[in-house]
């Protein structure tokens, strides 16, 4: 999971992106405990967009369900508020 933050703190990605990502590979990570690097992380979050691809916007939050994960949306929006990574 240190690498996964790594990665996406040098990431060009915006910052909602990145709490985003952190918070669902945080929750992968505890769901599926044999994901021990960046690539097998990054996997679901590929294997959830190609599943998608035939919507031409994808919901980001529906990965959520896809995965069965619980969201927390006042600590997504709180992040966001404040600019807080993790």
């Amino acid at each position: 999971m240190c690498d996964l933050l790594y990665y996406l703190i040098q990431s060009n990605n915006i910052t909602s992106t990145k709490v985003g990502m952190i918070d669902i590979g945080s929750k992968l990570c505890m769901k599926y405990p044999d994901l021990n690097n960046v690539q097998d992380i990054l996997h679901y979050f590929f294997r959830f967009y190609y599943y998608n691809n035939q919507e031409t916007i994808v919901n980001k939050l529906k990965i959520y369900d896809y995965y069965e994960l619980e969201k927390d949306e006042y600590h997504s929006k709180y992040c966001m508020n404040k600019k807080i990574l993790f």
